[in-house]
């Protein structure tokens, strides 16, 4: 058991084992934990192998716990001597393997961290109404149908888990952040009273049409990608940052004042009904955008950043160095602004710059021949124009002779 609490502070960590960053003495072999009366608000106990209701005592002024385990099996029985508790976090190993039957009875908190806890059942949090944050993502949860009480939730993560529906979090009208990424839901429907949200992660899942994303009116934040069936109609004002990769926009999206926007993989031909003057960063890689879409790229005078690899339009990008746009290609690096024009700068310059200056180079020389050519023909059609205006002015000439 711990021998003894020494001059420590209200954050501390106590380990079983020595440590140079650790104040607190153990006894060895993995003794049970106890605790003497101290004042401290955060605890965090690592390699913690059991914790009985005699373990501890006076443990009054913990408000957070973080526990890591190691034993293959645990009971959480002295977690009721933290009686002000109010936030806890649970980190397992692997082999841990842990029953949350006791839990169920400790009500007062506020946070609740059990992510990768190999939990497949939410029945033992159904009488937690005061709960404000829960974290039970990297689990194999295939029902969420006991959060339905969790009236009080504001954020949830229930990402990386087996769901194929949201029913259960209908009732959460308080959520302001929902992360459901990662699963098998096909609809969002049962979410559409959810009109506090303003951080919506659904990414990777298996939704088709979708519309109730409408409703929420509050939303900044929202995530759609890698809905590969998904129709997307969005009408929402507030949306500052927007990810629909690998999807099908099947809609006007550019009315939406987004700051950022990231349509990778979209199968997208044109950037007209997507994008608006708002835009600081647009990712757009992996799609057959066109030279055509350069003087809309040109008419977002807010643009600072476009990620456009793998697309027609980088052969082009050159004509856009003379904006304050900051263009990355394949490697994720800028494509350069300036051609180098001395010995230093060659010098001092990487590779993968020269190489990208070889390609301005090479497109600026195409263009000045093509540019040649299109010159060319121009000077030909003036040309034939103006034989055309001499021979009207000769045949003018000669009808007025002819009436004198």
């Amino acid at each position: 058991m711990l021998k003894q609490w020494r001059n420590l502070n209200s954050n501390i960590t106590a380990s079983h084992g020595n440590s140079p960053n650790y104040l607190v003495y153990t006894q060895p072999r993995n003794s049970p934990v106890q605790f003497q009366k101290i004042q401290l608000k955060q605890l965090q106990l690592e390699n913690i192998n059991d914790l009985q209701t005699s373990d501890v005592c006076d443990a009054i002024s913990v408000s957070s716990l973080i526990l890591k385990l190691s034993s293959s099996r645990f009971t959480f029985d002295g977690i009721f001597k933290f009686i002000n508790l109010t936030e806890l976090k649970i980190i397992r190993q692997p082999q841990v393997q842990i029953s949350f039957d006791t839990l169920s009875k400790f009500t007062t908190l506020h946070t609740l961290i059990l992510n990768d806890c190999n939990i497949e059942q939410l029945d033992f949090m159904k009488n937690f109404s005061s709960l404000r944050i829960l974290n039970v993502s990297h689990n194999e949860i295939r029902t969420a149908m006991h959060i339905f009480k969790l009236k009080q939730l504001q954020d949830l993560n229930i990402g990386y888990n087996q769901l194929e529906n949201v029913q259960g979090l209908e009732n959460c009208v308080e959520l302001i952040t929902l992360n459901i990424e990662f699963n098998k839901i096909q609809t969002l429907e049962p979410l559409k009273d959810l009109r506090k949200l303003k951080e919506l992660r659904a990414n990777s899942n298996q939704l088709h049409y979708i519309t109730v994303i409408s409703n929420f009116e509050e939303l900044t934040f929202l995530d759609l990608s890698d809905n590969k069936n998904a129709l997307i109609q969005l009408k929402n004002k507030k949306i500052q940052k927007l990810l629909l990769n690998n999807t099908i926009i099947s809609s006007n999206i550019s009315n939406i004042p987004v700051q950022e926007l990231w349509v990778n993989n979209c199968n997208l031909n044109s950037l007209q009904s997507i994008v608006q003057q708002n835009l600081r960063e647009l990712h757009i890689s992996n799609n057959n955008i066109s030279r055509d879409s350069l003087q809309t790229l040109k008419a977002l005078k807010r643009l600072k950043k476009l990620y456009c690899s793998n697309n027609p339009i980088i052969e082009y990008q050159h004509e856009l160095s003379t904006c304050k746009t900051q263009i990355f290609t394949e490697d994720d690096q800028p494509y350069p602004q300036e051609i180098i024009t001395t010995a230093e700068q060659y010098q001092n310059a990487e590779i993968h710059v020269l190489q990208k200056q070889v390609k301005l180079m090479q497109a600026q020389i195409n263009d000045l021949v093509r540019m040649n050519v299109d010159l060319q023909q121009e000077m030909q059609k003036r040309v034939q124009k103006e034989s055309e205006l001499m021979r009207l002015v000769k045949n003018l000439n000669i009808e007025l002779q002819q009436k004198k």
